[in-house]
């Protein structure tokens, strides 16, 4: 991806979403958060200091998807709400 890809990717909010939650959802990052916790359990400071940086960059975008979803489209069902949050 070129530097003027990227640039319309962020400064397009719809598809900067889109692919902020295709990567969420993506096995390979769930493989890496695993290892990353994996990781944790040697008692290293760096790792335990680059491990809260990821859940708390996951969280804030889980968080900023699920709040642009409620924005975009109110009238969702309560049970496709409740599946986004898990």
């Amino acid at each position: 991806m070129n530097k003027s890809n990227l640039k319309s990717v962020i400064s397009d909010r719809p598809l900067f979403y889109h692919h902020m939650e295709w990567i969420l959802m993506h096995p390979r990052f769930g493989f890496m958060m695993m290892g990353l916790i994996a990781l944790s359990f040697t008692h290293n400071q760096i790792l335990a200091a680059v491990l809260f940086a990821f859940f708390i960059a996951e969280l804030s975008m889980r968080i900023a998807i699920i709040l642009n979803k409620r924005r975009t489209n109110p009238y969702r069902s309560s049970m496709n709400q409740k599946i986004d949050v898990l």
